[in-house]
């Protein structure tokens, strides 16, 4: 995913979506959205932090292995 954008390049597991713009995919289909992107790995430490096992910790990590995150507080 490119910074600021919504263009995913190369696509990791799914090559087929090399290039693809999610923000235009999606305003295509429904224009009234806002949309934004991010990687799994800073959306699971945003989540966490918002609402999930690191809220309170500003200093924290998360680390993603495949499809399971673990979240760390770093005092």
């Amino acid at each position: 995913m490119a910074l600021y954008s919504a263009v995913v390049y190369h696509g990791g597991a799914l090559p087929f979506i090399d290039g693809l713009d999610l923000k235009q995919l999606v305003h295509t289909k429904a224009p009234d959205v806002a949309v934004s992107a991010e990687n799994d790995g800073k959306a699971g430490a945003l989540g966490e932090y918002w609402q999930g096992s690191l809220q309170g910790h500003p200093n924290s990590a998360i680390i993603t292995l495949g499809l399971m995150a673990l979240a760390a507080c770093v005092q």
